[in-house]
């Protein structure tokens, strides 16, 4: 969690739903990968920032940074990966603005309780 990215910023999901749609279709498709090399690279550095939040205490070391940092981009991008089954959970409108607040909300807790240590 040692970058952040806003709600509002450039290819954050909810300005960007494509981003994890791309990804899905990515890996259903199979077969080489676009820029893995640079791609790799890019997620890596994230992994590598969440490791030095474990080595620092910020953040829990119970799960490993990789696995860590790939749970908290999947809990952010599965609501616009599957937009019909948030529809069917939640009753809401994809458009609906309270909703979105109200599903950030929940990825950041969700997030927190996945990477803060124990109090």
């Amino acid at each position: 969690m040692a970058s952040r990215t806003s709600a509002s910023s450039p290819g954050a999901p909810s300005t960007n739903p494509q981003l994890a749609r791309l990804l899905l279709w990515e890996g259903l498709a199979g077969g080489p990968v676009a820029d893995e090399v640079n791609r790799t690279a890019h997620y890596q550095h994230k992994a590598q920032a969440y490791a030095a939040g474990q080595r620092d205490g910020v953040l829990d070391d119970d799960l490993g940074p990789d696995h860590l940092a790939f749970l908290i981009i999947a809990l952010a991008a599965w609501w616009f990966s599957v937009p019909q089954l948030a529809r069917m959970l939640t009753g809401a409108d994809d458009n609906d603005l309270t909703e979105h607040a109200r599903r950030r909300a929940c990825v950041v807790r969700a997030a927190r309780r996945l990477a803060l240590p124990p109090r």
